[in-house]
């Protein structure tokens, strides 16, 4: 698209090679722009190796294993058991699965995001940012800006944009919308479930702009858990077999009368305890934890406190994969 417009000048050969089988930002992003990467690459300037580089890279990349291994594959642990069993969850354990893989699938491409950005920083290459707190979002329009952002703006720029973004009326708008979620939701898989996860964020988005029109405002913290969700519920058309898997998992979740039953069909007391356990924690270090790119240049191992801190989180890894079997990134199947 770039070349074709004439953005693109630079056509050496060995440079776009580079740039397509640059390791880190590979399989599922973030995805970049010829133009973020190749003057990188091209830099004379710009030292190969670089220690304060280095420092961020590692550290950054350590935080991202701790997400992966630590964080994501034990909700993922509870999810598949909720979302295998969906005939049988009650309405209670219908709702643990779904914020378990809530919580999986930020953290598991979180985290494989920061090792990519980690990875690249090592050769002193900055990729883009991919997240910005969007579990914070009090709208779903907010929730696209801040979530895989490098996708979002390739939608935009390439798809919504060339069909008339808003320029053409709020109707046209409302359709580009739709067509561009849509969309979104092949570019994960072709699927109907995935189709639908991208349509009921569509349709959420063009809700949000007549919503903008009454001009009616909620307050900040009602917006935040409407929007959370939402967010949470439309998950399950993205991790369900299929759509009848899904409108069964959102049955068992909006079945008021289930909520007085306090048994467990599918899953354990251990099981249920330890996500108690890491629930909240988890979901207030989504919402209220600092990104990538607030600490992007500010890893220093100099100070003895954060060399051990790190050496405990790295133990801490370890121990997490040697008691686990290893479970692949969600986002390496895109």
């Amino acid at each position: 698209m770039e070349a074709y417009k004439g953005l693109t000048k630079e056509r050496n050969f060995i440079n776009y090679s580079l740039f397509i089988s640059f390791f880190p930002q590979l399989i599922a992003g973030p995805i970049v722009h010829h133009k973020q990467i190749i003057p990188q690459f091209v830099d004379n300037i710009k030292p190969r190796i670089c220690i304060e580089s280095i420092k961020s890279g590692i550290g950054i990349f350590i935080f991202g294993l701790f997400k992966k291994i630590v964080i994501a594959d034990s909700f993922g642990s509870w999810a598949d058991i909720g979302f295998q069993n969906v005939s049988s969850v009650n309405t209670l354990e219908a709702w643990l699965a779904v914020m378990s893989f809530t919580l999986q699938i930020y953290f598991d491409f979180s985290g494989y995001v920061d090792m990519a950005i980690g990875s690249a920083l090592l050769l002193n290459i900055r990729l883009p940012i991919n997240f910005d707190s969007p579990y914070a979002s009090t709208n779903i329009r907010e929730f696209w800006r801040k979530w895989h952002i490098t996708l979002g703006n390739f939608f935009k720029e390439n798809v919504y944009i060339p069909l008339g973004g808003n320029r053409q009326g709020g109707l046209n708008e409302c359709r580009n919308l739709l067509f561009t979620f849509g969309l979104v939701g092949l570019w994960h898989g072709a699927n109907w479930t995935f189709v639908a996860w991208g349509g009921v964020h569509g349709l959420a988005v063009v809700f949000c702009l007549f919503w903008d029109k009454l001009n009616f405002k909620l307050h900040a913290l009602v917006s935040w858990f409407l929007t959370f969700i939402f967010i949470c519920v439309s998950w399950v058309f993205f991790k369900s077999s299929d759509l009848n898997a899904s409108m069964e998992m959102i049955r068992h979740l909006t079945n008021v009368e289930g909520l007085n039953i306090l048994t467990w069909n599918v899953f354990t007391e251990s099981e249920v305890s330890r996500f108690c356990l890491m629930v909240l924690p988890c979901i207030a270090l989504s919402v209220l934890g600092k990104n990538t790119n607030d600490y992007i240049d500010k890893f220093s191992f100099d100070h003895k406190n954060i060399t051990l801190i790190f050496l405990a989180i790295l133990a801490l890894i370890i121990f997490s994969i040697g008691g686990s079997i290893p479970v692949s990134f969600i986002y390496s199947a895109f």
